[in-house]
C-alpha cells in the first residue's frame, strides 16, 4: 500500500493518477469484501476495470471523472 500511495503521489497527471488509485484500491476493496463494513460500498466499472469504495450506494467513478461518474455499479454490500 506504501508503494501503491508513493506512486499516486507522484503521478503527472490526472490520467495517470486515476490508473494509480486503482492499485491503491485493491487492499482496501479486498478488505471491505471480506468484512462489509457498516456505511461503505464496493462498486466496479468493468468499462474501465477496476473498484473503489465508497460512502454511499450512488455510483461515483472515480476512474473516468465527469465523462462517465455514474458508470459502474455497487458489487458489495447486496
Amino acid at each position: 500500500m506504501h508503494r501503491a500511495a508513493q506512486a499516486l503521489q507522484q503521478a503527472k497527471n490526472i490520467e495517470s493518477m486515476r490508473e494509480k488509485l486503482k492499485d491503491l484500491s485493491k487492499p482496501f476493496v479486498l478488505w471491505a469484501s471480506l468484512t462489509n463494513p457498516a456505511g461503505l460500498f464496493v462498486a466496479y466499472c468493468s468499462m474501465k476495470p477496476g473498484s473503489w469504495l465508497q460512502d454511499q450506494a450512488e455510483i461515483s467513478n472515480p476512474y473516468y471523472g465527469s465523462k462517465m461518474l455514474r458508470c459502474g455499479e455497487i458489487v458489495s454490500p447486496k
